[in-house]
């Protein structure tokens, strides 16, 4: 999910929003299942580092908020 975190931050800082939102949707349907954070996914799908939030979780969740007060300030 740290990857995630800095690919999303790469698209806020280009201002690529549409495209930020769209990797957003994905990331969530893939990391977050039944209200948990997962920090990492291997090669066979398997989940891991539920709710282990300073592997990724946090800078993402993170870059997540940064893309909302992004988004809301352009809108303005």
């Amino acid at each position: 999910l740290y990857d995630q975190a800095e690919y999303l931050g790469v698209l806020l800082d280009q201002g690529k929003y549409e495209q930020a939102a769209k990797f957003k949707e994905l990331v969530d349907r893939t990391f977050n299942k039944a209200g948990h954070w997962y920090s990492r996914k291997d090669m066979f799908g398997r989940l891991w580092g539920k709710d282990f939030y300073r592997w990724g979780i946090m800078p993402y969740l993170y870059q997540c908020s940064r893309m909302q007060r992004l988004v809301e300030a352009s809108s303005n």
